[in-house]
């Protein structure tokens, strides 16, 4: 049996505009923060790992409290990846946090306890962007996206972060990069959401709306990779009468 992760969200990320351009105006942006650590060892400076640690004030506050309940501080956390270069993923702590020195995790002299945690370059949002993929306890596919997948919302929408004034090469980019996520994932942790499961529903979705992307017929093997997904899913669960399901969507550890 392969290397197995647990895993949990310490930040929930948030992303006020939508994809129509209206703004909610109740909440402020935030990346979503996710700790992993090998699932059969208790996690420790030498063996966690915490992806996209932008800590707002108030994201600060709820990581320390998911930390204190599991005896844990910020100095028990060992490594640091960022999914990409856009400043609201990378590193910061807010006023009146103590900052701590991580160790930068690099996949490819990654640690041997990191050995089954894999990264697949996603371009598009951004050149740099990656994604962290693993196994988790209960055998399931997570993927860790970054803002390849910004949140369901905007993942639903076929709509790319337009306010970054994105070109045709870059959309194009960002739509394949998705089906390969899609593709590969059973449970998607977004770069400003909470985590979402691939389901038969969703995948279904996204291939019916294709179409109206933009710049969906400079790529059709997009279309073919959800078309393969669905088919996985029908392989495996034909459909039933009861109609299409959202399943639930549970960390492997939670605080």
């Amino acid at each position: 049996m392969s290397q197995q992760f647990a895993w949990t969200i310490l930040q929930p990320g948030r992303l006020p505009l939508r994809p129509d351009g209206s703004v909610r105006q109740a909440i402020g942006p935030r990346c979503t923060t996710t700790l992993v650590w090998p699932a059969d060892r208790a996690p420790g400076a030498d063996n966690t790992l915490v992806v996209d640690p932008c800590f707002t004030e108030e994201g600060y506050a709820q990581a320390t409290q998911a930390l204190e309940q599991r005896g844990m501080t910020f100095e028990d956390i060992g490594y640091i990846f960022v999914t990409h270069l856009h400043t609201d993923h990378m590193l910061h702590w807010p006023d009146g946090a103590r900052p701590v020195a991580f160790r930068p995790f690099r996949p490819v002299t990654r640690p041997a306890v990191f050995a089954a945690i894999e990264a697949q370059p996603c371009p598009g949002h951004h050149p740099s962007q990656q994604a962290l993929h693993f196994e988790d306890a209960a055998g399931r596919r997570v993927w860790i996206a970054g803002d390849a997948v910004l949140n369901e919302e905007w993942l639903r929408e076929w709509a790319y972060f337009w306010p970054n004034g994105y070109g045709p090469h870059q959309i194009v980019e960002h739509w394949r990069s998705i089906a390969h996520v899609i593709a590969a994932a059973d449970i998607i942790v977004p770069g400003h959401d909470d985590a979402l499961p691939v389901t038969r529903e969703l995948v279904s979705h996204l291939l019916e709306t294709f179409p109206k992307a933009d710049y969906a017929s400079h790529c059709p093997d997009v279309a073919a990779a959800l078309r393969a997904r669905l088919a996985r899913f029908e392989q495996q669960d034909p459909p039933s009468s009861a109609g299409p399901q959202h399943g639930p969507c549970f960390q492997t550890s939670l605080f």
